[in-house]
């Protein structure tokens, strides 16, 4: 990863180094994984279902934009685009089609969550971001002491 945001010609390098996104990519890892468990361990109609279902639908939309996209738009291999296509999108569709086979969503409270899914992910991800960097500071200040 850090290799290829040092020669990527991307204005993403511009505002994240290669250990703020592993540090981010880690809470937001974690964070799915919390809220995944939450959301398994209650009601098969409630809340943490939704949340469950809203995590997928960005994961669904994160294999798009960016990994997708900017592998067309950069004309090269960006990072994460062949788990996007040969992991998130197929295990995305079958699990939408579960979940609504199910009656554990309607077809237009899932459209709901398609619809703010990106705006939740640019804050989530931001956030993650913004933690991210926090951290990698935490260890820098701890290395030079």
């Amino acid at each position: 990863m850090e290799q290829w945001l040092k020669t990527a010609d991307t204005p993403f390098k511009k505002f994240i180094n290669a250990r703020q996104f592993i540090a981010a990519t880690v809470l937001l890892t974690i964070g799915g994984f919390i809220v995944t468990f939450l959301g398994a361990a209650g009601s098969q109609d409630g809340a943490g279902v939704h949340l469950v279902i809203a995590i997928q639908a960005i994961i669904l939309i994160n294999a798009f934009v960016p990994h997708i996209a900017a592998t067309f738009w950069y004309r090269q291999y960006q990072p994460g685009v062949v788990t996007a296509v040969l992991v998130n999108i197929p295990f995305s569709i079958f699990f939408f089609y579960r979940v609504l086979s199910a009656g554990s969503i309607s077809r237009g409270e899932l459209l709901f969550l398609f619809l703010i899914s990106p705006v939740a992910m640019f804050v989530i991800a931001r956030i993650a971001q913004i933690l991210g960097g926090s951290i990698v500071g935490l260890f820098k200040k701890s290395e030079a002491q």
